[in-house]
């Protein structure tokens, strides 16, 4: 019985695996009732220490002296009993906390797991609302950048105007510039080939005072339609006399009707002429009245 007392005295002082939950009115009775162990197993091992070193006496057996000596007092085998009860309680309670810290544990288990995805989507909408408040932000400063956008447009269209009034201003005094281009070079124009036009009359005069014509006989126009051809409605004998300056200035028609041309409907043939006038184009001439018939001057 001592051995077992000292069995249970020491599964009591170890320290237990697990954590043990107990109240503390049980904390007390486990250590009155351990310090009332020990102070009996230390009584009892003092009596068997004596009993050991002194002569064994006449009186009963040694059988007897040691039963008496090695069976405990029944205080201590209620107050074991209740030691035992108290272990197998703890015993129970301990293994359901084994269970139900085994339970905790899955549940610590799936509690991280869940708290991983927790922490994921806490990322997830952190990084969705930072993108949201920069889209509010953007919102925020939307009326502002819109009215200065306004103002500008304003300014611009104000601009606009101003440099559409210049513009239309610029196109006036061009238009009024080229009208009077146009007009200056319409006169300078008409100058011109009115000077021209006196040029050639001033020339024909020259032509007309060199062959010797009086200026204020003319008898109307001959007209060259050909290299060789001259027709007019000044032409009306049946033949001429034709003779024509070595140069080619002039030529004269005297009607004859011994003259080597004929005239066939107001049209004189002369061969020789394109040997010393060159034809370009029809061209009319001046016809005046000379020594009874007409004289043409041709250059």
């Amino acid at each position: 019985m001592s051995k077992e007392v000292e069995d249970m005295t020491e599964e009591l002082e170890k320290p237990a695996e697990e954590p043990i939950e107990i109240s503390k009115e049980d904390a007390e009775t486990f250590k009155l009732v351990i310090e009332d162990l020990k102070k009996n197993m230390e009584e009892f091992r003092k009596k068997t220490e004596a009993m050991q070193a002194s002569p064994p006496s006449a009186k009963g057996s040694f059988r007897n002296k040691q039963t008496a000596i090695g069976k405990p007092s029944p205080d201590l085998e209620v107050k074991v009993a209740s030691l035992k009860e108290r272990v197998e309680d703890i015993e129970s309670k301990n293994e359901k906390l084994r269970k139900k810290n085994g339970e905790l544990g899955n549940d610590l288990a799936r509690a991280k797991t869940r708290l991983g995805d927790l922490m994921e989507e806490v990322e997830s909408l952190t990084k969705e609302n930072a993108a949201l408040r920069k889209r509010n932000k953007e919102l925020v400063d939307m009326p502002k950048a819109s009215e200065e956008a306004k103002e500008r447009c304003t300014q611009l269209e104000s601009e606009n105007a101003i440099i559409r009034a210049e513009l239309e201003k610029i196109r006036m005094e061009r238009s009024a510039l080229e009208y009077r281009f146009q007009e200056s070079e319409a006169i300078a124009t008409e100058t011109i080939a009115e000077k021209d036009s006196r040029i050639k009359e001033q020339d024909e005069i020259i032509r007309k005072l060199k062959s010797g014509i009086p200026l204020s006989e003319i008898a109307g126009t001959v007209e060259r339609i050909s290299a060789t051809q001259f027709e007019s409605s000044l032409f009306e004998a049946s033949r001429y006399d034709v003779r024509m300056a070595r140069n080619g200035s002039y030529v004269t028609f005297k009607p004859d009707v011994q003259g080597k041309v004929a005239c066939v409907d107001g049209t004189l043939s002369i061969p020789s002429l394109e040997d010393l006038v060159k034809f370009d184009e029809p061209r009319k001439y001046d016809a005046y009245h000379f020594n009874g018939g007409l004289k043409v001057v041709l250059r």
